[in-house]
């Protein structure tokens, strides 16, 4: 039966291997790296204000127009938690801040505020685990972003 197979799969052809273009090649490289400068890059945070002798400080993450928020949240968690993990014994609360514009239909006025939406303070201790300090905090931020948008229904 093994002698079979063999002689069975010495019969079946090669893969059809195509011929690669080498300029069909260069331009979808070319693609890549124009759509790529446009890929958010969320990869520092960066300790901004601070006051009463650095009691208290607060960190930014810059982010880019036209980002969603998943996108933006999922990208900033690693960033969020080596912060936590880092510093033990403190009191948090993520800020999300977001550039909201509204037409007003009847005039075409465009409206443009900076929203902040605010997690609950929290408490990171030594034994607190900060994956689930973050979920708490991003549940509070989407929560009160869907009251502010039933608000204005």
């Amino acid at each position: 039966m093994k002698s079979f197979a063999d002689w069975l799969i010495s019969y079946v052809p090669e893969p059809i291997k195509r011929p690669i273009n080498e300029k069909l090649e260069a331009l979808k490289s070319t693609i890549s790296n124009f759509f790529s400068k446009f890929e958010p890059d969320f990869s520092h945070i960066v300790e901004s204000k601070s006051a009463m002798n650095n009691f208290t400080k607060l960190y930014r993450i810059a982010g880019r127009q036209g980002v969603v928020l998943k996108t933006f949240l999922n990208a900033a968690r690693p960033l969020i938690l080596n912060l936590l993990e880092r510093n033990r014994g403190i009191k948090f609360n993520l800020v999300l801040t977001c550039t909201m514009k509204r037409v007003v239909i009847t005039t075409g006025e465009v409206i443009t505020t900076d929203a902040p939406f605010v997690s609950r303070t929290e408490v990171n201790l030594e034994a607190t685990d900060v994956g689930e300090l973050y979920n708490n905090a991003v549940d509070k931020i989407k929560e009160s972003m869907g009251k502010v948008s039933t608000d204005r229904q």
